[in-house]
């Protein structure tokens, strides 16, 4: 019995220590969480997000997208970024086909999200930017603006791009927040 016992500790002893360099993202990619640097700008999926806030720096390394799956399963304030490109209809007969890429990066106190409507082209498109700054209070701001894509791979499922000197007005106060330096490469899931 002794034996048995020394054995399933042994085994398990073993598991534990081979869970600690078993990934479930690419290994060979950085672990996902906050950057302490702006990323390289790449054009490659890397899931990198950066830019800076009021001349604060919100970097990310984020998980991998999966096909058609664009919800964030680790908890609202876990940080990620993640891309889906999606097709909608703005009727309830299924008529009136639109798509929709969305972009996220969700940081320790800020959460944006970029959405870029119909075709999606190099140089600039159209966007919506929706920022969420987090503190003692929860402020929010919206925008309508353009980013500069400079790689869209639908094959891949890869899109990167910039934006820069965007004022953001604050809801329901007479503040602003001013994103600058802004770049993404992230790989995306789709529904379609």
């Amino acid at each position: 019995m002794k034996q048995l016992t020394r054995l399933i500790g042994v085994i398990l002893l073993i598991i534990n220590i081979y869970s600690c360099d078993i990934h479930w993202y690419d290994p060979d990619k950085p672990k996902p969480g906050c950057l302490n640097q702006m990323p390289e700008e790449t054009s490659i999926g890397a899931n990198t997000f950066g830019c800076y806030i009021n001349e604060e720096l919100a970097a990310l390394q984020g998980f991998f997208q999966q096909e058609g799956i664009a919800t964030n399963f680790w908890g609202a304030y876990t940080r990620y970024v993640n891309g889906f490109w999606g097709e909608y209809s703005k009727s309830l007969d299924g008529n009136n086909i639109y798509t929709c890429m969305n972009l996220q990066a969700n940081g320790e106190l800020y959460y944006m999200y970029i959405k870029i409507y119909d075709t999606i082209y190099l140089g600039d498109n159209d966007c919506s930017i929706i920022l969420e700054l987090r503190g003692p209070k929860t402020l929010y701001g919206y925008i309508d603006n353009t980013i500069n894509i400079i790689n869209f791979d639908t094959i891949e499922h890869v899109i990167s791009g910039r934006f820069d000197d965007i004022t953001v007005p604050i809801q329901f106060t007479d503040s602003i927040v001013y994103i600058s330096k802004g770049q993404f490469d992230i790989k995306y899931g789709t529904n379609f």
